[in-house]
């Protein structure tokens, strides 16, 4: 609308809002298809909550595409007249953004160094990291439900559920010798219930464990002796330890592939709006190395239970078994939704002429605010469900939140800039059959 002296007729605002289209709301596109790319991974896996969660995520991210496409431009071209009248300058090339990639650019190793080193020592927790599937510990101890649970298993220890059962297929005598004379005597192993007979040829008996914590391993380590020493009868070992287990083995039995579908599809992604493969790599590289520390952060703060006064929460010595994944897939997708945002000026301003010094400078400064203020909401979003009294929801929360400002701040403010400006014209590399293909099949503006 510049240069019309004010006078803006409706075509003029049509013509606004197809620019407007075109430009911001490709790069809203494709910033929701990175979202949705890493929330699809979790429908990949076999266990239903996260087929559930995915899809959810799924629904939420295609809602929003579409609306921000469709509803969002045409209520403001309803509105034009209106919003005219408030009209601001493009945002300029220099500000506090740009200062702070002129700045980064001056010292491009200490930057890089630097916030390389202070990611692996937030990730190194992460090496340590124990899972549970907790039930009643999810409560506050002060809650109720836990407190009976709690005063339940420590006066009538038989009434609570076994830390391990054994199904089998054979009599209530086949059975009943066989774990007086071999299970019971068992490291760790301090009771065992009588056997039930559930009809249909097979039996269960429960078992207690000795001081089982999530942190001392020793039902996993029943579970697993009984795994590896069966009888001479089939048996199945279950309880809430095995199914954690199964659980684990089943994520990471399949999570390879999801890796690889994941990082395929937003490499391509990627290339589709840059033209270039080294870019998307470089994405793909510094989002596991956000996500890694993010992740070791928040082991060292529930697992090691650091701030539970603060955080109101009592710590159980692990992580619970759905979080990580969790975190995985909605960190990837927010850390990529920044990139496209950052890419796509940094983008811009290559193909007007810029080098890529300044390309990179530009692009940090007309992609700044939004990025910053993206992060800033969506942290006080996360930092609501560390106020809940669950858990599982605060370590969701407060890992979430940890992965944002990670990657809004050390890795799209200081390591992307850096490592853009000492790479330079490589930045924009692909081999010349793929830079072929995107000069005929590439999303442009």
């Amino acid at each position: 609308a510049d240069g019309l002296d004010g006078v803006l007729t409706s075509a003029d605002h049509d013509l606004a809002t197809q620019r407007t289209i075109a430009t911001a709301g490709r790069t809203v596109l494709f910033s929701g298809l990175t979202v949705a790319i890493s929330v699809a991974g979790l429908v990949l896996f076999p266990a239903s909550v996260t087929k559930a969660i995915g899809l959810a995520g799924l629904s939420v991210v295609a809602v929003a595409c579409l609306a921000a496409l469709t509803l969002v431009p045409a209520c403001a071209r309803l509105a034009a007249a209106r919003l005219a009248k408030k009209r601001v300058q493009p945002d300029a090339d220099e500000g506090r953004f740009a200062d702070l990639a002129h700045a980064v650019q001056r010292h491009l190793w200490i930057s890089i160094c630097g916030v390389v080193v202070v990611l692996l020592v937030l990730a190194a927790p992460l090496l340590g990291m124990r899972q549970v599937s907790s039930t009643s510990a999810l409560l506050p101890t002060s809650d109720p439900q836990r407190t009976l649970m709690n005063d339940l298993a420590h006066d009538f220890p038989a009434l609570g559920e076994p830390a391990v059962s054994i199904v089998g297929e054979t009599d209530v005598a086949t059975m009943t010798k066989w774990v007086s004379s071999d299970v019971a005597h068992r490291e760790y192993v301090t009771g065992v219930n009588p056997v039930r007979d559930l009809g249909d040829g097979k039996v269960a008996v429960g078992l207690r464990v000795d001081g089982a914590t999530p942190s001392n391993g020793r039902t996993q380590h029943v579970v697993h002796d009984l795994h590896a020493h069966r009888p001479g009868f089939p048996t199945w070992v279950t309880g809430q330890q095995a199914k954690l287990d199964d659980y684990t083995h089943a994520i990471a039995a399949r999570a390879p592939y999801v890796v690889l579908v994941v990082a395929f599809a937003t490499l391509v992604l990627l290339f589709l709006m840059t033209g270039s493969l080294v870019l998307p790599l470089k994405a793909l590289l510094f989002n596991a190395l956000s996500l890694g520390a993010s992740l070791g952060a928040m082991t060292w703060i529930f697992q090691n239970g650091h701030f539970e006064s603060l955080l109101g929460y009592t710590s159980n010595d692990a992580i619970e078994s759905t979080v990580p994944v969790i975190l995985i897939a909605f960190g990837f997708g927010l850390a990529m939704d920044y990139e496209v945002f950052l890419l796509s000026r940094i983008v811009e301003a290559h193909e007007h002429g810029d080098d890529d010094a300044r390309a990179v400078a530009v692009g940090i400064q007309r992609s700044g605010r939004i990025v910053t203020s993206a992060a800033l909401l969506m942290v006080i979003v996360m930092l609501g469900f560390a106020a809940a009294k669950m858990v599982i929801i605060k370590q969701i929360g407060v890992g979430l939140a940890l992965s944002i400002i990670l990657d809004a701040t050390l890795v799209r403010m200081i390591l992307v800039p850096a490592t853009m400006t000492v790479m330079g014209r490589w930045n924009w590399w692909a081999p010349a059959p793929m830079k072929r293909w995107h000069a005929r099949f590439g999303l442009r503006d």
